[in-house]
């Protein structure tokens, strides 16, 4: 009996076992097919129509309820009823026929209530054993339904999946859309909000999902601007209170629209191409704070500038560094005030008796500060006010040699003309001048003047006898300038051309030599000119014509100047006069010298110097530019142009003299040298 009971539980819970592999395969497909469709048609509906937060977490619960009740009624219920004994006897009997009753039997017996006959018992089970029957659970509970919903829902999570792989960034996005979060799908036009400008100042606040809001003070003018990225739309519309406005494109994807001065919450959202949900969504939200009144700032410049302290009511200035600024304001309304500094320092603003805010400001390079101002109702306005300056930068002293110009050649015990000048933005300290002594002289300055400029006249030493004078008197002489400004002052130095004391032998012949380089820029211009007179007009020769003139005019001067200041020709005590005067007011021009000595000209061979260089001038101011204004304005300037030249020969005779007597001269010199070293040899001879 026992061995008989162990046989039919045994087919009994392979029946039982197959049967639940069978319902929890179809249950898990049907579920996993159901699921993928959910979501399936979640993600095409949060793509199509792009729906709130709100909307999408009630989606998202929707969903997680059909979810469950998909899961109770294919895996839970079913799994939960378990078959009777009776039901997989029934079962084992409907897919066997040759069982004829007779597992049913055993089970219904071996359930039945006591007194049944237990050979009749006995019986019925011996023949159940004995059936020579293949018991087949595939025929019993057939699994070719479970077996095609597997199928199909590998199919469809296979597909799913081949999905996700191809659009990674729409899985995690949609995925991400379903959990609340606030993520936009992508789109071929983006639209972003910019941070709108105006007369109104405030900060742009984030909500989440392209949602901004800004609190301005009342009666600010806003400048909406949007940046479309991507495909960029025709139009960009805002829509505003139920009306639409178009924004004016200002190219490069960017639109702009102008509102009225904001004395009401306004609320925007922007729509353009296919960026339709309503993104970017702008709150502009009026606050009013107490406005500044009685503004007035004391400004205390630094005591070296020599400059006054005075008081504005503007907001801009340019100032010294190390100013003082004394800022005074009231509020008309009751309210608290900030004073936010450039360096990031904050400031709390406290009120006196008379209501009246305070603060200072030490001018350190440029910068600004604002004044916060909050009122009653919290609401701040980051800057109702803002103090900027820019600073001036206390420069050096500036100085220069205005002569001479370059270098200069004098001899032992002359008159070296000198010409300086010194200048500073706020006002000089000191003006020295080292010149052939060996310490800076300092020179006579007025208290905070700005500009300076002096002529005077210093002696060329007289060497000791025996010294080497080419070595020894070579020199550059240096101006120095000092300011006030803090902490020691500043400094500048200037040195001038090489100023050389030679022989007068020496210095003759220097000018001799410059005297015949002279020439030959004469000679050069001479056939300039010759070439115009005969129709030959190179192209700018006019010019070149008068630019050279005055070069040579130039020099002629300088060699003049040299001569007259070393008192070789002996000049009239006027001449000297004049060109102090004229060297003294800095104006060098060429030809300026010449017509600031026609009242006094030079005597002696520096006359001859005198008349050379207002032949020059006379052509570079008359022929000579008659011809280059000729030749400019297409005319014919053949005539002009043989004045030109006939006034140039007359130079070259003049210079062919000078030279002529000055070899002359110097072949003089050479003969009595001769003599003189030749007496000495005799007396020398005669001695010994």
């Amino acid at each position: 009996m026992k061995e008989q009971s162990r046989f039919i539980k045994a087919t009994l819970r392979r029946l039982e076992s197959r049967l639940l592999t069978v319902l929890l395969t179809f249950g898990l497909a049907r579920f996993a097919s159901l699921s993928c469709g959910l979501f399936t048609a979640l993600y095409f509906l949060d793509r199509s129509f792009e729906p709130p937060q709100e909307i999408r977490w009630v989606l998202l619960g929707g969903a997680t309820c059909w979810l469950a009740l998909n899961f109770y009624q294919w895996l839970i219920r079913p799994l939960r009823h378990r078959p009777s004994k009776r039901d997989l006897a029934n079962l084992w009997e409907r897919s066997h026929p040759q069982l004829a009753g007779r597992l049913s039997t055993s089970v219904e017996l071996n359930e039945s209530i006591a007194g049944t006959s237990s050979d009749l018992l006995k019986a019925v089970k011996n023949q159940t054993e004995h059936l020579d029957i293949q018991l087949q659970a595939a025929l019993a509970a057939p699994g070719g339904g479970a077996l095609r919903s597997a199928l199909w829902a590998s199919l469809i999570i296979f597909t799913l999946g081949a999905g996700v792989w191809w659009q990674p960034q729409e899985a995690h996005i949609f995925l991400a859309r379903l959990s609340g979060k606030d993520v936009a799908w992508p789109r071929a036009t983006k639209l972003v909000l910019l941070p709108p400008t105006g007369t109104g100042d405030g900060v742009l606040e984030g909500l989440g999902a392209q949602h901004w809001q800004m609190q301005l003070a009342a009666g600010s003018q806003v400048m909406v601007r949007v940046k479309a990225e991507g495909e960029i739309p025709e139009h960009v519309i805002a829509q505003q209170n139920n009306q639409q406005r178009e924004l004016r494109h200002l190219g490069g994807g960017e639109f702009v629209l102008g509102l009225p001065p904001l004395e009401a919450t306004i609320e925007i959202e922007f729509r353009g191409g296919d960026d339709q949900d309503g993104s970017p969504f702008l709150k502009l939200i009026p606050g009013r704070a107490p406005a500044i009144v009685d503004w007035n700032v004391l400004v205390v410049p630094p005591s070296y500038t020599g400059q006054s302290k005075f008081g504005s009511s503007q907001h801009e200035f340019n100032l010294s560094e190390k100013s003082l600024l004394k800022v005074q304001f009231k509020l008309a309304e009751s309210g608290t005030a900030l004073v936010k500094r450039f360096n990031g320092e904050i400031e709390e603003l406290l009120q006196d008796s008379d209501g009246v805010f305070n603060f200072e400001q030490i001018v350190i390079g440029s910068g600004e500060c604002s004044i916060q101002i909050t009122g009653d109702d919290k609401f701040s306005n980051q800057r109702a006010a803002v103090l900027s300056w820019r600073a001036q930068k206390d420069d050096a002293p500036q100085v220069a040699f205005n002569y001479p110009l370059g270098n200069w050649l004098t001899i032992p015990g002359a008159i070296v003309p000198v010409a300086i000048s010194a200048s500073d933005d706020f006002a000089l300290n000191s003006v020295s001048l080292k010149d052939f002594s060996p310490v800076a002289k300092e020179l006579e300055l007025t208290p905070g003047i700005k500009s300076w400029e002096t002529f005077l006249h210093v002696m060329a030493p007289t060497p000791e006898l025996g010294a080497n004078l080419e070595d020894a008197q070579k020199i550059r002489f240096q101006l120095s300038a000092l300011d006030n400004a803090p902490p020691a002052g500043q400094i500048t130095e200037s040195n001038s051309g090489w100023i050389e004391i030679i022989p007068e032998a020496n210095l003759r012949q220097a000018h001799l030599d410059r005297i015949v380089r002279t020439r030959e820029q004469v000679e050069g211009l001479l056939e300039i000119a010759e070439q115009i007179a005969a129709g030959k007009n190179a192209a700018g020769s006019g010019r070149r014509l008068v630019r050279r003139t005055q070069r040579v005019t130039f020099e002629l001067e300088s060699i003049l100047c040299e001569r007259l200041y070393a008192g070789i020709d002996d000049p009239h005590r006027n001449t000297i006069e004049l060109l102090d005067k004229q060297l003294a007011q800095g104006n060098l021009s060429s030809g300026l010298l010449v017509e600031a000595l026609a009242a006094a000209p030079p005597t002696g061979r520096a006359l001859l110097l005198y008349d050379l260089a207002q032949a020059g001038h006379r052509i570079g101011t008359g022929a000579g530019r008659q011809t280059a204004q000729l030749l400019a304005s297409g005319q014919d300037a053949r005539e002009a142009a043989a004045e030109t030249a006939n006034q140039l020969g007359q130079m070259l005779e003049i210079m062919l003299e000078w030279e002529d007597f000055q070899s002359a001269v110097n072949l003089l010199r050479d003969l009595l040298e001769r003599q003189r070293l030749l007496h000495l040899r005799t007396r020398e001879a005669a001695n010994n």
